[in-house]
C-alpha cells in the first residue's frame, strides 16, 4: 500500500524533472548559504532542536566549504500523508533546498520519498523504518535508522538472551505497529520463542477490557508491545490494573520523550531499543549533551541526537564532495567511507540501507532509563556469522561454477578418453574434467568467529582471545602482524597467541622485545626476536636521515620508552597491523602517540581486552561486558527467566565489544563492507586532537606487498 501511494504521489500531472535540473545548476553556481529542510514532526520537538544546535556549532566553526553557512528551514510535519503533501510539494518546488531531514512516520516518509526523488532532493528520514522506504530503486533516500526487520530481529534476540520462551504480542491498529509486530513474531520463532497470544487495539480507545481479559488467563514470560508513546503507556496502565506485571519489550516508538511520565509506575521493567545514550563515554557525546543542556535546559533524548546526526552527516557529505549537488551527496554516502555520529556508525549500501548503527536496549526503573550493556552482543555476532556463511556459500557457488566452466572446456577430450557409458549414467566423481556437483551448503565456513565456543561459559581466556584475534584478522585483513612484547606475562601470552593463530591461518608474525626494567640497555631491548617466524626477506631500508621519521621524531621519556620507539620504528616498515599489549608497561599516552603514528605507515593498531575508557590510539579494540558489576547487575532484577545474572555474564562476557576508529580507517584508505560494521559496538574517539605528522614515508604503501 505504501509503495502504491509513493508511486502515485508523482503521477498527478506535476513534473519535477526541471526542478531536479535547476537544483543541480544552483549547486554549481550559488556560493551563499546552504539551505535544507528540517521537519518538525509531532512528538519529536527535540529533533529540530538537535538539528539547530548542530548547525549552530558547524556555523560557529566556519560553516562548510570555506565559509558557507548552514541555513535550517523548519517545516511542519504530521502522521498522515494527505495533510502533509502540500508541505512536501512546497519543499520539492524550492530549488535552493538540497536536503530534507525528517518525516518520522513511514506513512508519510514512503510516499514523500517519491516526490523528493523526482525533484532531486536528498531525503534523510529521521526514524522511519518501513522496508518499502528503500525497496523501490530510489537513489536519493538515505535510511537514518536500521529497518523494521533489523529492529524486530534485534528485539527477538534480546528476548531470547533474557530467557523468554513464551511471549504475548500486542500492537496498535496502524501500519507501522502491525508490520513491526508481525516481523517480531517471525524473528522470535527463529529464536525458539513461542508466541502464545496476539492481539490488536485501537490506539486512541480505552475500552480494551475483553482483549486484555483474554491475555490475563494465559501464562507468558514477557510482552512485546508495538505502539506509539501515549498509546503504549495507556495499554501498560490497563494491563497493570489487571495484575499483569510481566516485563515488556517495546518498539522504538515507546522511546519517545514523555513515556516515563505517561506510563509512571506501569512502565517499570519496560525495555526499549534506543540509538542514543546520553551517559555513554565519548568526547562527542559529552560535548553535545553539555551544549544541549546549556541551550534547552534538559538532557537530550534520542530524537535530539538523531537531529544532530542528520545535520552532521549532511555537512560531512558536503565537505567530502566539495559540492551541494544532492546527487553527488547521495553517491558519496552510498559509495564512500562510513561516518561516525552520536547514535552510531552510518554506513550505507547502494540502495541507501543503513548498516553499522545498532540499537542499544535500556530499561525503565524508578522513573528513569538505565542501559543494559552486552545483551545486544549475540545479535551483532550472529548477524556477522550469517554474513560469513553467506560469503562462504557464494565462494563455493563460484568454485562450482568455475569447475563447470573447466569441465565444458575439457569435456570433449575427456569424453574421447573414457569408455562408452550407458545413457544417463553419471561420470565417475574422479574423472578428468568433471564439475564438482556437491551441495555447496555442505562447504564449511572459513576459520574465524566461533559463536558456539564464545557462548560456552567455561571457555578459557586463551581460547577466547584466539577467537577474538581471528576476528580482528578478518576485519583488518592483515598478512604480517607485529607485536611489541613487554617482558611480562601478558607480553609473552600475546606473542604465543599471535604465533598460534598464524600457524593456523597462514599469516606472519614479527616480534620485538621490551626490557623488564628501565635499567636494561635499550639497544638490547630493541633487538628483534631472532627466532620469530616472520623474518621478512628483502625488508626495505630505514628512511634516509634527511627525511623525518614520525616515530623516531617523538621525544623518548626513558629507557623503556626509547626501546618502544625503536621497536615501533623497525616493525612499522615490516608489518601491516600491530597487536598492542596494554599491560601497563607503557603509559596510555605513550601508546596513544606510537599507535597513531603507525597510521603514517599505513599500519592499524588493535588490542584485545583493553580498558575501554583509556585512549590507546587504536584502530580496533575488543573488550568484554561485565554484568557482575553491582551497578549493572541490579538493572536485570525481575527481567530474567530461568537464568541468573552471573550465568548471563559468563555467557556474554566472551562476546567481544568491538570499538573502531573510523577516522583511522579513512587515513588508511580502507572502506569495510557496511554489513561487517554491524558487529561494531562503539566508535573509538581520540581524547585529544590527532597530531599532524609528516607525509607518509615512501617505504610503505597501503595494500602493496612492498
Amino acid at each position: 500500500m505504501l509503495l502504491v501511494l509513493a508511486l502515485s504521489a508523482v503521477g498527478c500531472g506535476r513534473s519535477y524533472e526541471h526542478l531536479a535540473a535547476a537544483r543541480a545548476e544552483l549547486a554549481r553556481r550559488v556560493v551563499g548559504s546552504v539551505s535544507f529542510a528540517v521537519i518538525d514532526d509531532p512528538g519529536m520537538p527535540a529533533y529540530v532542536q538537535g538539528a539547530r544546535l548542530a548547525a549552530a556549532r558547524i556555523n560557529a566553526a566556519g560553516g562548510v566549504l570555506g565559509g558557507r553557512l548552514l541555513e535550517v528551514r523548519v517545516y511542519p510535519g504530521g502522521n498522515d500523508f494527505a495533510p502533509v503533501r502540500p508541505t512536501v510539494e512546497r519543499i520539492a518546488a524550492d530549488p535552493r533546498i538540497v536536503a530534507v531531514l525528517g518525516h518520522r512516520d513511514s506513512r508519510v516518509a514512503v510516499p514523500a520519498s517519491a516526490i523528493y526523488q523526482a525533484a532531486g532532493v536528498l531525503f534523510m528520514p529521521s526514524v522511519a523504518t518501513a522496508s518499502a522506504l528503500t525497496r523501490h530503486g530510489f537513489d536519493m533516500v538515505l535510511r537514518m535508522n536500521p529497518d523494521a526487520a533489523a529492529l524486530a530481529a534485534q528485539s527477538a534476540s534480546v528476548a531470547a538472551v533474557l530467557g523468554y520462551r513464551r511471549m504475548a504480542v500486542l500492537h496498535a491498529r496502524d501500519d507501522d505497529s502491525r508490520d513491526l509486530a508481525f516481523l517480531f513474531e517471525d524473528a522470535a520463532r527463529k529464536e525458539g520463542i513461542d508466541i502464545v497470544f496476539r492481539g490488536a487495539f485501537v490506539a486512541d480507545r480505552r475500552g480494551d477490557r475483553n482483549l486484555f481479559g483474554e491475555l490475563s488467563g494465559i501464562p507468558y514470560d514477557a510482552l512485546y508491545l508495538s505502539a506509539a508513546t501515549a498509546a503504549g503507556a495507556r495499554v501498560l496502565g490497563q494491563l497493570r490494573a489487571l495484575g499483569l506485571r510481566q516485563p515488556t519489550i517495546g518498539s522504538d516508538r515507546l522511546n519517545a520523550a514523555g513515556f516515563e511520565r505517561f506510563a509512571a509506575e506501569a512502565g517499570e521493567r519496560t525495555l526499549v531499543p534506543t540509538a542514543f545514550d546520553p551517559d555513554a563515554p565519548g568526547v562527542g557525546t559529552r560535548r553535545f549533551v553539555e551544549a544541549f543542556v546549556s541551550a534547552y535546559g534538559r538532557v537530550p533524548d534520542a530524537a535530539a541526537a538523531q537531529g544532530g546526526d542528520a545535520v552532521g552527516l549532511l555537512a560531512a557529505l558536503i565537505e567530502r564532495t566539495a559540492s551541494t549537488d544532492p546527487r553527488l551527496l547521495s553517491a558519496a554516502a552510498r559509495f564512500g567511507r562510513p561516518w561516525a555520529g552520536l547514535t552510531g556508525i552510518y554506513a550505507f549500501d547502494a540502495s541507501g540501507n543503513l548498516f553499522g548503527k545498532r540499537y542499544r536496549f535500556q530499561v525503565l526503573r524508578s522513573g528513569r532509563w538505565w542501559p543494559l550493556p552486552g545483551i545486544d552482543a549475540p545479535y551483532r555476532w550472529s548477524t556477522l556469522a550469517a554474513l560469513r556463511d553467506e560469503r562462504a556459500l557464494d565462494a563455493a557457488v563460484d568454485a562450482v561454477a568455475g569447475n563447470a566452466t573447466a569441465a565444458a572446456v575439457l569435456g570433449s577430450r575427456s569424453d574421447r578418453d573414457e569408455a562408452p557409458r550407458p545413457p544417463g549414467q553419471p561420470r565417475p566423481a574422479d574423472a578428468p574434467g568433471t564439475a564438482d556437483t556437491r551441495d555447496v551448503r555442505s562447504v564449511p565456513p572459513p576459520t574465524g568467529l566461533d559463536l558456539a565456543a564464545l557462548s560456552d561459559p567455561d571457555l578459557s581466556p586463551r581460547r577466547r582471545d584466539l577467537i577474538w584475534l581471528a576476528q580482528a584478522k578478518e576485519i583488518l585483513d592483515f598478512k604480517r602482524l607485529g607485536v611489541v612484547a613487554p617482558d611480562s606475562e601478558q607480553g609473552l601470552a600475546a606473542v604465543g597467541l599471535a604465533r598460534d593463530l598464524a600457524a593456523r591461518l597462514g599469516f606472519e608474525v614479527a616480534t620485538c622485545n621490551l626490557p623488564p626494567a628501565p635499567a636494561r640497555p635499550t639497544a638490547a631491548a630493541a633487538q628483534t626476536d631472532k627466532d620469530r617466524a616472520t623474518a621478512l626477506p628483502n625488508a626495505p631500508a630505514p628512511p634516509p636521515p634527511t627525511q623525518p621519521d614520525p616515530i623516531l621524531a617523538a621525544a623518548p621519556q626513558g629507557p623503556l620508552e626509547r626501546a618502544a620507539l625503536v621497536c615501533y620504528g623497525r616493525l612499522a616498515i615490516e608489518v601491516d597491523a600491530m597487536l598492542t599489549v596494554t599491560d601497563g608497561s607503557l603509559e596510555p599516552r605513550w601508546l596513544r602517540q606510537l599507535n597513531r603514528t603507525l597510521l603514517t605507515y599505513g599500519v592499524p593498531a588493535f588490542a584485545l581486552s583493553p580498558t575501554p575508557d583509556a585512549d590507546y590510539g587504536l584502530t580496533l579494540a575488543a573488550s568484554g561486558a561485565d554484568l557482575d558489576d553491582p551497578r549493572i547487575a541490579g538493572r536485570f532484577g525481575g527481567l530474567l527467566r530461568g537464568v541468573r545474572v552471573g550465568e548471563l555474564n559468563r555467557k556474554l562476557a566472551n562476546l567481544p565489544e568491538l570499538g573502531l576508529d573510523l577516522e583511522a580507517l579513512a587515513v588508511l584508505d580502507r572502506r569495510p563492507d557496511p554489513r561487517v560494521l554491524t558487529a561494531v559496538s562503539r566508535v573509538l574517539e581520540p581524547d585529544e586532537p590527532q597530531p599532524t605528522w609528516p607525509p607518509r614515508l615512501p617505504t610503505k604503501t597501503i595494500g602493496s606487498d612492498r
